[in-house]
């Protein structure tokens, strides 16, 4: 789940994070709240709470940030030079 009151990470972190999950064979989905945030049966189902920033965003502009997000976690762990540290 994304919410801006979730954990936050750095990119190496998330890239451990999603390396952690791959590694146990566990399927991922993101979810993005609506207008009014998650509802409370999102919030107790989410296994994991994520802070893309402590701000809030248009759908378009967190699923673009969720995308990049991941694909930079993946080109860390592929040792692709896109991330710079």
């Amino acid at each position: 789940m994304l919410d801006e009151t979730g954990k936050e990470y750095t990119s190496a972190s998330l890239a451990s994070f999603l390396e952690l999950q791959k590694n146990q064979s566990r399927n991922m989905s993101f979810i993005i709240g609506g207008p009014d945030g998650h509802t409370e049966k999102i919030r107790q189902r989410a296994d994991v709470s994520i802070a893309l920033s402590q701000l809030t965003f248009p759908h378009d502009i967190a699923m673009m940030l969720t995308l990049e997000t991941l694909y930079r976690g993946f080109s860390i762990l592929a040792n692709h030079p896109y991330h710079r540290s």
